[in-house]
């Protein structure tokens, strides 16, 4: 856990604008939790993924964090992955299944899994904040641009965040 906590201050001090975690653990970490409040209080947005064990992903970290925004899985048809976890940790959604990644030798491969989802929002975050300057607004308006996707979930309504991510639609407010 140190070398988390020390990665967490290194990112500070070199003034990142967005942290990808894809990682999980049930460890609640108060020193951990410090660092990534520390964080998001000098600007940095934390995305980190839900976790891939179906359930409520409540009380897995650092996702569940309020100072991070947690990822959870949608499929090719937006609906909540098989294996992604969800509830009320979840910020946002975004891709997750069959997304196309790279492996050693230079090959590529399908994967699953919320590591690959917080990534991509992770990317969206970074994107828009070279476009509008370091802070917190472009993390908060790639997730409050998201498109519900309740109705495609039915008995998952409210526990997937605002939706899957649309960064079109974030890149359009100015």
């Amino acid at each position: 856990m140190f070398n988390l906590i020390e990665s967490v201050y290194k990112a500070i001090d070199l003034d990142v604008d967005v942290l990808n975690m894809s990682f999980s653990t049930m460890e609640n970490s108060d020193i951990f939790r410090k660092s990534l409040d520390t964080a998001k209080e000098e600007g940095i947005a934390i995305v980190a993924s839900a976790g891939n064990d179906a359930r409520d992903g409540n009380g897995l970290y650092p996702a569940a964090y309020p100072s991070v925004f947690g990822i959870a899985a949608t499929d090719l048809n937006d609906r909540l992955a098989s294996f992604s976890n969800y509830g009320t940790g979840v910020s946002a959604t975004a891709p997750g299944a069959y997304v196309i990644s790279t492996l050693p030798g230079g090959k590529y491969a399908a994967v699953w899994g919320t590591s690959f989802s917080a990534p991509v929002v992770s990317g969206a975050m970074a994107l828009l904040a070279s476009n509008r300057g370091h802070g917190k607004s472009s993390a908060t308006l790639v997730i409050n641009t998201a498109d519900s996707i309740d109705a495609l979930n039915p008995g998952y309504e409210k526990k997937l965040g605002k939706g899957r991510i649309n960064v079109r639609q974030a890149l359009r407010i100015r």
